[in-house]
């Protein structure tokens, strides 16, 4: 959008103000503003409003005693009365442009509670993906941990020897009686024993293996019980982690809530505080419409805007960047805002 430089005015004319006429004339507010160039919708500041009444005011003033050295009475009554009307509608809607004030302030502070509830979401959500990261890590980190105690068992367990065959001392004996026997040369009897050695060889070596096969079997059921063990304390690990986290973050949100409500009971508190004080129509008020230095930084009335400043991370007195308007325009880079026809 390009600005209309084709018509141009003298300094004076420009600065020259504009004449309004009698004041004492205007019978309504929005009279009085058309009057002055405002329109009853406008944003008027205060010293501008109470401009404009003391304008009526004083012409008003001077017409009525204009009236009453002329013995006119009955004008001057009505033009008196219509002057107090023209006050209260002044005071009515100087009482307006403070309620605008706290309106945006109570819809800044919606939308600064939005984005806190927002921010706060968020942020839990990295807390939550951070817990579940790190329950993950300890759920790996004892699996492969699990997975190396297993690999060493079964290496430790493939490198243990079978013991040498231990007989029982009846086998021990019958095998002795069969070697005396040998040497006596009383192969009958010899034969016999042999016999007797070759039916309880084989249950004995059967049982012998057995025991050796069940301490292996003992070694690994152990470590199989541990690992169960420790699934069971990781899992009320992980389960406190998580427990832990979910009461983090709903105790987080309800401190957060609270606040956020304390400060809307505030803000709502001082602006009916703001209500209650008679208005006045001066330049100058008094001491009760005077706000102290830091009114609008750290007073409840301003809260919502504060709030949300402080939820968008402005600092006070932080100086926002702004693209000069005195840079040389560049076609191939143009500067932000800039808007092509």
């Amino acid at each position: 959008m390009q600005a209309d430089f084709t018509r141009e005015i003298e300094d004076d004319a420009f600065n020259r103000h504009k004449e309004v006429g009698k004041m004492m004339d205007c019978q309504t507010l929005a009279e009085a503003f058309e009057k002055v160039g405002f329109k009853i919708d406008d944003h008027v500041s205060r010293r501008d409003l109470v401009q404009i009444y003391q304008a009526i005011e004083q012409d008003t003033k001077a017409e009525v005693k204009r009236l009453t050295d002329q013995r006119q009475y009955d004008e001057a009554k009505v033009l008196n009365e219509r002057c107090k009307f023209m006050r209260k509608e002044f005071e009515q809607h100087l009482m307006k442009t403070e309620i605008r004030v706290q309106e945006q302030e109570h819809r800044l502070m919606r939308h600064a509670q939005k984005a806190v509830v927002h921010n706060m979401s968020r942020f839990h959500e990295e807390h939550e993906a951070e817990t579940e990261e790190k329950c993950a890590w300890r759920t790996n980190d004892l699996k492969l941990t699990h997975e190396n105690q297993v690999y060493n068992l079964n290496l430790e367990t493939g490198h243990i020897r079978r013991p040498h065959m231990k007989y029982s001392k009846g086998l021990l004996d019958l095998i002795n009686a069969e070697e005396s026997l040998v040497r006596l040369k009383q192969y009958d009897d010899a034969k016999n024993v042999r016999r007797m050695i070759d039916r309880i060889l084989p249950g004995e070596e059967a049982a012998f293996n057995k025991r050796h096969e069940e301490k292996l079997d003992r070694m690994h059921r152990r470590q199989a019980e541990e690992h169960d063990e420790d699934l069971k304390r990781l899992n009320e690990r992980v389960s406190a982690l998580r427990w832990n986290g979910v009461r983090a973050r709903e105790k987080d949100m309800a401190i957060t809530q609270q606040r956020m409500k304390g400060h809307d009971v505030d803000m709502v508190h001082a602006h009916k505080l703001v209500m209650m004080k008679q208005p006045e129509l001066a330049v100058h008020p008094s001491a009760t419409w005077q706000n102290r230095p830091g009114f609008i930084s750290t007073s409840a009335h301003h809260r919502g805007g504060q709030l949300l400043n402080a939820v968008k991370g402005k600092k006070a007195n932080q100086a926002i960047y702004v693209a000069s308007l005195c840079n040389v325009h560049s076609f191939d880079n143009p500067e932000s805002g800039t808007v092509e026809m």
